[in-house]
């Protein structure tokens, strides 16, 4: 049997937790609950986290594309002299330019034979194509040289659509013909011409009136007046 100190204690604790309850809810309206909070925060980190593993993955992807031109132009791209050519020094110039983008994307694609300087030595020999890369990875590979391997971090991008277009505009360059495209990284810009200010037009002159009758015969006055004089 309950006795009177036990009842006054569960009225006690039933109270507390009413109170309590009662405070939490009214509390929850007012400002939003911990544990809210912390999800958000949560969220953030996970979202955080999913971007760099995504960042991680293209990278990673694109220098696997990268594993086959390892054998000659090394893990840096610094090449071997004589024998194989850098790609740091010049491909950041050629990435600037229309002419060195296509120029590129058809030696990546479609290789190129013949004779290069670079950094002022001369190489001989030929650049295997990769042509069972599709125009995606070509762009992702030539991104990965520029921004990574040249260090051009605000280089533009290569799209799919870029290498595309470069390939559609020279179906025929191959091999020889490749190479006779590259640009010469030493050139100048050509300096542009001068153009000369345009002379204003001269004012036509306003056609004379008809003389009538009247003129007629001042001017055939005046004319006998002067034969006299």
């Amino acid at each position: 049997t309950p006795t009177k100190a036990t009842a006054r204690s569960f009225v006690r604790r039933k109270t507390t937790i009413s109170t309590g309850v009662w405070a939490h809810s009214r509390l929850s309206i007012i400002a939003p609950p911990a544990f809210f909070l912390g999800s958000r925060l949560m969220s953030k980190r996970l979202l955080l986290s999913a971007i760099i593993l995504l960042a991680t993955a293209v990278t990673a992807h694109a220098e696997s594309l990268y594993a086959p031109c390892k054998a000659c132009h090394l893990a840096d791209g610094r090449g071997v002299p004589g024998a194989f050519p850098p790609l740091r020094e010049q491909v950041v110039s050629f990435a600037s330019t229309p002419e060195g983008r296509t120029y590129l994307t058809l030696i990546l694609k479609r290789g190129g034979i013949g004779r290069i300087q670079v950094g002022g030595k001369t190489y001989m020999g030929a650049m295997p194509a990769q042509s069972r890369l599709s125009d995606e990875k070509i762009a992702k590979l030539l991104n990965y040289v520029v921004t990574d391997i040249a260090g051009a971090k605000n280089a533009k991008p290569f799209t799919a659509e870029e290498v595309g277009a470069s390939l559609a505009a020279h179906p025929e360059a191959r091999g020889k013909k490749v190479v006779a495209m590259r640009p010469d990284p030493n050139a100048k810009p050509a300096p542009k011409a001068e153009t000369q200010p345009e002379a204003p037009e001269k004012p036509e002159k306003e056609a004379l009136a008809p003389m009538t009758e009247d003129d007629k015969r001042w001017a055939a006055h005046l004319k006998t007046r002067a034969g006299k004089s």
